[in-house]
């Protein structure tokens, strides 16, 4: 195998299938970087957390996500319209939208799960940590958790009143993406915090990229409308069987140094897990900015998941919500598709 991976995407691998064929990564973290500092003490608190499988540090998530409905504050300034803090927001927003020929949402087909994020989020802060654990522990029945089943089925109105883009399910993710920050179609979209530099060849001039948190289904959540999904992202691992495993690590400890985490804060308009490295401007990027601010809003209720990474559910997940998203599946068909595939997930653990 390569002696570094990138293992992210559609295509990544379930942690669980390849924990055993992996480094553990300590030694990096417990080394110098390249101005002479240890570098665990130069990174955000709890980065390892993502990257640890059953007690073993495997994987180093570099870069700090942030997942938010993004939107452009100029086309919302123009307007008059505010992003949603509930879904009843969301549903007027809509139908403000529509009356300016514009749509809510948009998808394509490799991102459809961007809206399993973007609902999990919201049934999270309005229902707790009960909902996160009975998901992320795939529990018997736990996709059928009301605070859920009050997301999905907002969801499903806004998919009934034509508030989607339609033809997702046959448009490349990217592509589907324009429509949103290049042609204005659609004014809202869900994602990490990598969405500004993904788009930056197809985003409108004078856009203004700007993150919110996602909404809610109440106006009284078990955790405030400013909680985050927010954790370190994009996993890279060092097989144990790869001809170079030092060299693996050592261009990690070359990822961790000042100037190359700075330059991919530049570069790719996202924070690394190298902290106080992004100025107060965002290197020009109002997207970056508006992480910061969320972030900062958010204090201690930030809370990540990570089943569907670790089991490898993305590919199948995929199917049963572009399947909802174009009003194909109801909410009763989505709701039993996910549980399925928990179920035969906990079943292999």
């Amino acid at each position: 195998p390569p002696d570094l991976i990138d293992n992210s995407g559609a295509n990544q691998i379930g942690f669980n299938t390849i924990l055993k064929s992996l480094e553990t990564l300590d030694d990096v973290f417990e080394a110098n970087n390249y101005e002479g500092k240890k570098i665990s003490d130069t990174l955000y608190p709890n980065v390892k957390t993502p990257g640890t499988f059953s007690n073993k540090f495997v994987a180093m998530n570099y870069v700090m996500t942030v997942y938010a409905q993004w939107y452009s504050a100029t086309l919302f300034q123009e307007n008059g319209w505010t992003p949603p803090k509930t879904w009843d927001e969301a549903i007027d927003l809509g139908a403000k939208a529509k009356a300016k020929g514009k749509y809510l949402f948009v998808w394509g087909k490799e991102a459809a799960t961007y809206y399993l994020t973007f609902a999990l989020d919201s049934a999270i802060k309005e229902g707790g940590m009960d909902v996160l654990n009975a998901v992320n522990n795939l529990e018997k029945n736990a996709w059928s958790m009301k605070p859920i089943q009050d997301v999905f089925n907002a969801l499903a109105k806004i998919v009934s009143l034509g508030y989607f883009v339609p033809g997702g399910a046959g448009t490349q993710f990217t592509a589907a993406q324009a429509k949103w920050s290049n042609d204005q179609q659609a004014i809202l979209y869900p994602s990490g915090g990598w969405i500004e530099n993904e788009m930056k060849k197809a985003t409108a001039p004078n856009f203004k990229m700007t993150g919110a948190p996602c909404p809610t289904v109440t106006t009284s959540p078990k955790m405030p409308y400013e909680s985050l999904r927010a954790a370190a992202g994009e996993p890279y691992i060092v097989p144990s069987q790869g001809k170079n495993v030092a060299g693996g690590k050592e261009i990690m400890r070359a990822m961790l140094s000042k100037d190359a985490a700075t330059n991919f804060s530049k570069t790719r308009l996202a924070p690394t897990i190298v902290k106080g490295l992004v100025p107060s401007d965002g290197f020009g990027s109002t997207a970056l900015v508006s992480q910061t601010k969320m972030l900062d809003a958010a204090g201690s209720n930030i809370f990540d998941w990570e089943f569907s990474s670790l089991y490898g559910l993305n590919t199948d997940q995929l199917v049963i919500w572009n399947s909802f998203l174009s009003g194909q599946a109801t909410v009763a068909q989505l709701t039993q598709q996910m549980q399925a595939i928990s179920d035969k997930a906990a079943a292999s653990k």
